[in-house]
C-alpha cells in the first residue's frame, strides 16, 4: 500500500526506524556532551579554587618580603648609626679619620696611618701586642704581623 506521501508501508517504517535511530544517537551524544559539560564545570571550579589559593600564597609571600625589606632597612640604619658612632669615638680617642681605607687583598680594614701607629706604639712601649689588638679590634697575630713587617709593609 502506498501512502499519501508516495512511500510504501515498509519504506515509511524504515524511515521512521531511521529517524528513531538518529534521534537515539542524538540523545546519546547530547547526554555525553552534558556529562563533559559537568566535568568541565567541576574542573573549572577546582582550578578557580587553586587560583584563589595561589593568589593568597603570593600575597602572603609579597607581604612577608615587604616586611623583611622593612626589617632589613631598620637593621641597616641601626648598623650605619653604630658605625658612625664608632668612627666618631675613634676620631675623638685616637684622632683617626672617620672612614677606613680600602682593604688590601681582602685584609682587615685599617684607617690611614694605623699600621704605622701600631708599629710606633709598640716600639715606644706604650702598649703590648694584646692591648693593641684590643684597641684596633683584631687578633694579636695580626698586630704581630704588622709590627714585624709581614703585612702592611708599606707605610700608609
Amino acid at each position: 500500500m502506498v501512502r499519501g506521501n508516495g512511500l510504501t508501508e515498509p519504506e515509511a517504517q524504515e524511515l521512521i526506524r531511521s529517524i528513531e535511530q538518529s534521534h537515539q544517537q542524538i540523545g546519546r551524544e547530547l547526554a555525553e556532551l552534558r556529562q563533559q559539560g559537568t566535568e568541565l564545570r567541576q574542573r573549572s571550579a577546582e582550578l578557580r579554587q587553586r587560583s584563589v589559593i595561589l593568589n593568597e600564597m603570593v600575597e602572603e609571600r609579597d607581604s612577608t618580603l615587604r616586611q623583611m625589606e622593612q626589617e632589613r632597612d631598620v637593621i641597616q640604619k641601626f648598623l650605619l648609626h653604630g658605625y658612625l658612632k664608632i668612627a666618631e669615638l675613634n676620631q675623638k680617642l685616637y684622632g683617626q679619620p672617620s672612614e677606613p681605607s680600602e682593604p688590601v687583598d681582602g685584609r682587615r680594614r685599617f684607617w690611614p696611618g694605623q699600621p704605622s701607629e701600631i708599629r710606633r706604639a709598640f716600639a715606644a712601649g706604650e702598649a703590648s701586642m694584646n692591648q693593641l689588638a684590643k684597641r684596633y679590634c683584631c687578633s694579636p697575630s695580626t698586630i704581630h704581623k704588622i709590627i714585624h713587617g709581614h703585612t702592611w709593609k708599606k707605610p700608609i
